[in-house]
């Protein structure tokens, strides 16, 4: 049996870190220092607001 699995809409501050391939607490050190920007997050009426 195999799974297929479905490809993210976008990353989360998990998978984003692990991605480019940081530590846990280097992506959190680079994020508190605003090195990284936070995630963007939808508008109210864009069509990823679940809302």
């Amino acid at each position: 049996m195999t799974t297929t699995l479905k490809p993210l809409a976008d990353y989360g501050p998990i998978q984003f870190g692990t991605r480019i391939a940081f530590s846990q607490w280097q992506f959190e050190r680079a994020l508190r220092l605003e090195l990284i920007p936070a995630a963007d997050r939808p508008r109210p009426g864009d069509a990823l607001d679940p809302g």
